[in-house]
């Protein structure tokens, strides 16, 4: 996984943040992040939604 997209619980809902500075640009290390951190979602059951930042 990446440092590039950030991973929060809170709850129910599952945060993703953008984690590149120069206005959050976004790239490829950025849609590997989100990928890896959706894919690692679905193992961890009880999500009811996502937001991304």
């Amino acid at each position: 996984m990446t440092d590039a997209v950030l991973f929060e619980q809170k709850g129910m809902t599952a945060i993703l943040t953008i984690n590149r500075p120069k206005a959050n640009q976004l790239s490829h290390d950025v849609f590997e992040g989100f990928k890896d951190l959706l894919d690692r979602s679905r193992s961890l059951r009880g999500f009811r939604r996502f937001y991304t930042c």
